[in-house]
């Protein structure tokens, strides 16, 4: 049965008591079909399923992905159909949103 519901849903400005936590990516890696990103700072977040809002990593990485896992304090990881490339360093203009609600 079809639904006009999108798998995830951005609501651009998050409801009252969320978070969004703005930090720059040093480093991404993308294995298996799953990306690590490395973040400047601790993001500061645990609930999995938190969104990402990927922008200036790169065509592979870039998008809004739910967080699979947070394996430290400063990175994530979430799922992406792709070819593997190995952790590389980041521009200093890549950033990340994290939108939880």
């Amino acid at each position: 049965m079809a639904t006009n519901t999108p798998v995830n849903f951005y609501r651009g400005n998050p409801a009252y008591g969320a978070t969004n936590v703005n930090r720059a990516i040093t480093t991404a890696a993308l294995t298996s079909n799953l990306v690590t990103v490395t973040f400047n700072s601790n993001h500061g977040l645990t609930q999995v399923g938190t969104l990402l809002s990927v922008q200036g990593v790169g065509a592979s990485y870039d998008g809004l992905f739910p967080v699979n896992s947070f394996p430290a304090l400063n990175t994530a990881t979430y799922v992406v159909t792709a070819s593997n490339i190995s952790s590389a360093s980041v521009t200093l203009t890549a950033q990340v949103f994290l939108i939880q609600a």
